[in-house]
């Protein structure tokens, strides 16, 4: 992978993206189930991306869709004890925008970058996530992954190779935290509102 190609692209791709993404009806406060599911059949279907690192160099899905949503007490986007879904989804999902097979390449490439983590960058003891990225396979959830800009770090069940450190997860590089930021705002999410670091 093509570090200086990545630090150019990125930045690119998430200011140019606009539009790409497709939504709901935002004025709904919090989807139900049946929304969510729905949105996810009608969502158009993706490729894996197995040129990207580790998990995404094996994963197999074929829809992903983001979401904006309220994580209460460090719950993730899916129920379901640690790397085992129950195929429930967060009761504080406020919207849900399928990302396109450009989108996805981007970012599994992006999340599996060491370079986007940064060992120094995070909030100790927080993690109330608004952001959550499920991969589905055949409208069964195969991957989830929850990201907290307050503590600046993401939970992946299971976890991202890159973002391991010595017996813990790493936090994002000023990069990272400042292209998921720029997702957002494509997206329309509230993490979008944050102001990108210098």
């Amino acid at each position: 992978m093509n570090t200086k190609f990545i630090y150019w692209l990125l930045p690119f791709f998430f200011t140019t993206q606009v539009g790409q993404a497709q939504s709901i009806d935002t004025t709904i406060k919090r989807l139900k189930f049946a929304q969510i599911k729905a949105y996810l059949q009608k969502a158009p279907k993706v490729s894996p991306n197995f040129k990207a690192g580790s998990p995404f160099d094996t994963l197999k899905f074929d829809r992903v869709i983001a979401y904006d949503f309220d994580g209460e007490g460090e719950d993730g986007i899916v129920s379901g004890k640690w790397g085992k879904f129950e195929g429930g989804y967060s009761s504080g999902v406020t919207r849900q925008k399928a990302l396109s097979q450009y989108q996805v390449n981007v970012l599994t490439d992006l999340l599996s970058n060491r370079q986007v983590y940064d060992p120094y960058g995070g909030i100790p003891g927080c993690f109330f996530p608004h952001v959550g990225l499920v991969f589905t396979y055949q409208e069964k959830i195969v991957y989830a992954i929850d990201v907290c800009l307050i503590c600046n770090k993401l939970r992946a069940k299971p976890p991202i190779k890159a973002s391991l450190g010595d017996g813990y997860v790493l936090a994002f590089s000023k990069m990272g935290y400042n292209n998921i930021v720029l997702l957002c705002r494509q997206l329309g999410f509230d993490y979008g509102k944050k102001k990108l670091k210098r």
